[in-house]
């Protein structure tokens, strides 16, 4: 938030999460669809991050990244931020301009 940086965060339905909701003021409750609320519009966040997913789906099983392309912590980490820069590019509006 402070950098102004949308985000969600998913979780359990536990009893930590039920009382988080319980204090969440009725007006500020939206329907999404019949039985489902929301209290911020976070849709286009939960569609990018399922996008998200799909790559990494991609390059594990179609592009045969299931393990790291070598034993060395700091080159699999540099190769790793090569491909997350690539994906922020594809994927993010405005990707291209981030620097």
């Amino acid at each position: 938030e402070e950098h102004g940086v949308p985000f969600c965060i998913g979780a359990e339905m536990d009893a930590a999460v039920k009382e988080t909701l319980s204090g969440i003021k009725e007006e500020e409750l939206r329907e999404y669809e019949k039985g489902a609320w929301i209290a911020e519009a976070v849709i286009r966040w939960y569609d990018g991050r399922g996008r998200a997913e799909n790559v990494f789906k991609e390059m594990k099983y179609d592009i045969g990244m299931r393990r790291m392309p070598t034993g060395e912590f700091m080159a699999n980490a540099a190769y790793m931020q090569v491909l997350f820069r690539i994906m922020q590019m594809e994927m993010l509006p405005g990707g291209r301009n981030i620097r």
